[in-house]
């Protein structure tokens, strides 16, 4: 079945020694379960990190709503 994700930009604080998530616009993506593995591998190469997965687009953007409203 399809499956939804969205990523999400961290960088390491050398100074809090903490991972920070930055404000970067995020869209909805889509796909099976294998291809969101390789989502999440390949983002994390650039810094990001993929949230999800959902089994239902409304419940993707809803979470990725939440997560906008409390950064």
């Amino acid at each position: 079945g399809t499956i939804y994700w969205f990523a999400v930009k961290f960088y390491e604080s050398p100074r809090l020694r903490v991972y920070v998530f930055e404000r970067t616009p995020a869209s909805v993506e889509s796909g099976n379960a294998n291809q969101f593995i390789d989502a999440l591998y390949e983002q994390l190469a650039f810094k990001q990190f993929s949230i999800g997965p959902f089994w239902y687009y409304e419940n993707a953007e809803d979470a990725k709503a939440l997560y906008k409203k409390n950064e």
